[in-house]
């Protein structure tokens, strides 16, 4: 299920960061760059990245809240993640 229509991020990729460790959601943003465009996908990546947390064994406190979001702004200025950074390096 694609996740960020901006990026176009996964829920598979998602699952796929938080076993590589990127288990928080600034760390999810950095990784993937989702939630960084419009925004629109902040709520359904949080509830993505739950799941991802409980199935790689977070245990407690696997639960993402919207304080977890506090530093998503809609619109905001899109930053280098690595993905980008890699998609303009493969162009090149």
């Amino acid at each position: 299920m694609i996740v960020c229509i901006c990026n176009t991020i996964n829920d598979r990729e998602i699952h796929r960061a938080v076993r590589d460790g990127h288990d928080s959601f600034d760390a999810l943003q950095f990784e993937l760059g989702i939630g960084l465009n419009c925004g629109k996908c902040v709520g359904a990546a949080c509830e993505v990245l739950c799941e991802a947390r409980a199935a790689a064994g977070a245990g407690v406190g696997a639960n993402v809240t919207r304080s977890d979001t506090r530093g998503v702004v809609a619109s905001a200025p899109v930053l280098a993640t690595r993905r980008t950074v890699s998609q303009a390096l493969a162009r090149s």
